[in-house]
Formats: C-alpha cells, structure tokens, sequence
C-alpha cells in the first residue's frame, strides 16, 4: 500500500519529489552508519573528514570544508577536537602561512579499515537487490543531479564528464 504524504489536490506529492527521497534517504543512511560509529566516538561528519584524507592527506581546511560540506568555523573546531584526540594534525602550509593543512595523526590503517568496511556494509544495505550495474547507474544520477545545484561540491574527478569540463554553469532560462 502506498501512503500519499502530500494533499493529491495541491499538484505536488511529496512522496515523489526528489528532496524529500534523497533527504529521507540521507538521514536514514547517517543514523545507521551513526549507530556504529559510536563506537568510535566518531560523527559521520568526523568520519568525511578522515574518509577524505586517508584518500587525500595534507589537505588545507578550506579543502576539507568544501569536500565535506561543513562550515568553516565549525570544521575549525572539530579539527581542534580530532587534534586533541589524536586523529590528526594540524600544520601551517610552509609556502603560504595562512592555509593549514590537515593530516592523519595516526598510521595504524585498522581505523580506516574497520571503518570503510562498515561505510560499505552501510551502502550495501540501502541497495539491498540492486545490480552492480543499478547501484553504479544510482551514483552516476545523485554525481549529476548534484552536480547541476552545487557543481563546487564535488571534485572535479567525481564528476560526470560534461560538469568536470564546463567552467561555468549554463544560464538558467526565464519560462515567462
């Protein structure tokens, strides 16, 4: 049975809108990856940070804001918190003093291991029936359909090939 969330009169089902699945999507997907790194101490937040520089360590914070989608002041002292953990370390950029670069703290891979394993466990649940070939084709729509909002929150290398290359987005167009 399918459950109508919006009034069918209003012209707009919310049940069907793209921001309410992928937002509903998004929260479920964070409690449950929440949930086991508790565990760990960690966030899910704190969890993009490591994600990012285990793929990319010594990145500047202004990076780090970008890729993961946090805001700077609030990056600046969860960083301050990871420091004081042990999880990384802060240095100043020794060709330009006013960028700080963020590196992992700790080698021990284990971490990362356990980790990634369970991000994947998480992914693998949410598609749950999906072929290999749905699951990339799934990727490949959410990298293009965030790509035409925020062509910035994605690096260039996670991009569908016509948004890497375009140096600008296209002009929106006037209906009326």
């Amino acid at each position: 049975m399918r459950i109508r969330t919006s009034d069918p009169e209003a012209g707009f089902a919310i049940d069907e809108s793209l921001g309410y699945l992928v937002n509903q999507l998004a929260k479920k997907l964070a409690a449950t990856f929440n949930e086991r790194l508790a565990e760990y101490g960690l966030t899910t937040t704190q969890w993009g940070v490591l994600a990012c520089l285990w793929r990319e360590d010594g990145l500047s914070q202004r990076d780090l804001s970008r890729r993961t989608g946090t805001d700077p002041a609030t990056l600046t002292e969860m960083l301050k918190r990871m420091e004081a953990r042990g999880l990384v370390r802060r240095v100043r950029d020794p060709d330009n003093n006013r960028l700080q670069r963020v590196y992992i703290a700790e080698r021990d891979t284990t971490l990362r291991d356990t980790l990634t394993a369970d991000a994947t466990a998480v992914n693998r649940l949410a598609t749950a029936g999906f072929s290999d070939d749905e699951r990339a084709q799934l990727q490949r729509l959410l990298r293009r359909a965030l790509s035409n909002i925020a062509p910035d929150t994605l690096p260039a290398a996670a991009l569908p090939a016509t948004a890497a290359s375009a140096a600008t987005p296209a002009p929106v167009r006037s209906t009326s």
